[in-house]
C-alpha cells in the first residue's frame, strides 16, 4: 500500500468503508460539517470532472494533514 497513489486510497477507503467519516469541518469548537469517504470521493470526481471540462491539466500535489485522533 506504501506505492499507492492518495487516489488509489481514497477510492478503497470509499470502497471499503464509504459511510465512515473523512474529513470534520470545524468553526471554533463547533462540527460545521462532516463528510463520508463515499461522499469526499464523489466531490473530488465532480470537480475533477468540472475541471476537464474547463481544459485543466491533472492536479499534481494535493496537501492532507492528519487531525490528531486520526488512526492509520
Amino acid at each position: 500500500m506504501h506505492n499507492d497513489t492518495h487516489v488509489e486510497r481514497l477510492r478503497s477507503h470509499a470502497a471499503s468503508r464509504p459511510d465512515a467519516l473523512a474529513l470534520r469541518f470545524l468553526e471554533g469548537d463547533a462540527v460545521a460539517a462532516e463528510l463520508t469517504f463515499a461522499q469526499l470521493d464523489a466531490s473530488i470526481r465532480a470537480l475533477a470532472a468540472r475541471l476537464r471540462q474547463l481544459g485543466g491539466g491533472r492536479p499534481r500535489a494535493v496537501h492532507a494533514e492528519r487531525g490528531d485522533d486520526e488512526q492509520p
